[in-house]
């Protein structure tokens, strides 16, 4: 009987060694490669070639169990050499998915992290170690910063791996200090969920009546003692320029959660970025936006913080749609413009967002008037619903 030798990726020993068993395929034997040398395709060829000269007079046939994983045609070149054949494909993992499904999903976003079980597994030792991350974690965005979306390959069903593969070590034992001194649902938790998610923990202060604020010590003061206990801090606070404050006296990097009425930095990042997601399926960017900002600009914190990111970029219009009482603060607007945004400020809703890309809708920010009466005043006020979107907005407005 004819002996059959397999080389294939470590990463894929288990299913060989599976298809060996459940077939009976006595006549086959598995020889697996460390599966950390995906970190470095370059040397996969030479490996294998050097296994395979020395098994050659031990086997009739040759199988490589590797696609060309990143080879640039060396597993193809050391193949033909020995006569043997290889997994189809760009990559050894892709038969998870079948070749025509993972093509599917590489055309659909080319940015994509492919998990398997055996990454999942074995993250920290094939990624965060082999790659160094653990020593010098400011290699992270060079190495990952051009992934856009994780795709998670499943090899078996296994829950405890389903939930290790939302996770990383990457904070492991890193403490964060959620500090929000005003009402939070979404921001609070997000960031804590967040910081979870990348193995840190989370230590959390609600409210002023559970601090040494409350006793009358000064905001100075209270970062220089929590600061001791965090490796970094997200606060929210009510009073405008609190957290520049906090963050002075602080002894780590402090995220802004939002302050008063001042700005909320972490949201127009995210806004931005689901601004630039919608603007991608049509092939545009950035710069050119056309974008409506309508509702409470005086008090809407998330507002200033976009207005104040858009000035990054270039030929960007922005029509501001608020009553007077509400209008963006003077010194907002004189900013923009001074960055060469055209700013159009109206209080007309059905004009303000006609010909823009996105509509921001912000809501009246009830918390900041003096009293209810005074925010009742503008209950229902530009409320944009189905009828006027499709009388004044653009097909494709967003």
């Amino acid at each position: 009987m004819s002996r059959l030798l397999v080389i294939g990726c470590g990463a894929l020993a288990a299913e060989l060694a599976a298809l060996k068993r459940a077939n009976s395929w006595d006549q086959i034997d598995i020889q697996c490669l460390d599966a950390a040398l995906h970190n470095r395709p370059e040397r996969i060829a030479a490996r294998l070639e050097s296994l395979l000269a020395d098994q050659c007079g031990n086997y009739d046939r040759f199988f490589i169990a590797y696609a060309d994983c990143g080879t640039g045609g060396g597993v193809d070149e050391v193949a033909r050499k020995f006569g043997a054949a290889r997994l189809p494909g760009a990559h050894c993992y892709e038969f998870y998915a079948s070749s025509a499904v993972f093509h599917a999903l590489s055309d659909a976003e080319p940015g994509t992290f492919y998990l398997t079980d055996f990454l999942a597994k074995h993250f920290d030792r094939l990624v965060v170690a082999d790659l160094k991350l653990d020593k010098h974690p400011e290699l992270e965005p060079q190495l990952f910063g051009h992934y856009r979306k994780v795709v998670y390959l499943a090899q078996v069903h296994d829950d405890t791996l389903r939930d290790r593969e939302r996770k990383t070590s990457v904070l492991e034992g890193a403490i964060l200090g959620s500090m929000f001194f005003e009402p939070s649902t979404r921001t609070r938790i997000s960031f804590g969920s967040a910081f979870n998610l990348l193995g840190g923990h989370v230590r959390e202060t609600t409210g002023f009546e559970s601090t040494a604020i409350a006793k009358g010590e000064s905001l100075y003061d209270t970062a220089r003692v929590l600061s001791g206990y965090s490796d970094a801090i997200v606060m929210r606070h009510p009073t405008a320029g609190s957290v520049r404050e906090f963050a002075s006296a602080s002894r780590v990097p402090v995220i802004n959660g939002g302050d008063g009425t001042n700005e909320h930095p972490s949201q127009a990042l995210l806004d931005l970025y689901t601004i630039r997601s919608e603007l991608a399926d049509r092939q545009r960017g950035i710069d050119g936006l056309r974008i409506a900002m309508v509702g409470d600009l005086r008090f809407g914190r998330t507002v200033h913080s976009l207005s104040r990111l858009l000035t990054r970029f270039n030929n960007v219009s922005v029509s501001l749609v608020a009553p007077s009482e509400l209008k963006m603060p003077g010194e907002l607007v004189d900013e923009m413009r001074a960055h060469g945004i055209e700013v159009v400020q109206t209080d007309q809703l059905e004009a303000g967002i006609a010909n823009v890309d996105i509509v921001y809708s912000t809501r009246i920010q009830e918390e900041r008037f003096e009293s209810q009466a005074d925010a009742d005043l503008y209950r229902g006020r530009f409320r944009l619903n189905q009828s006027i979107y499709t009388a004044f907005c653009e097909p494709n407005t967003v």
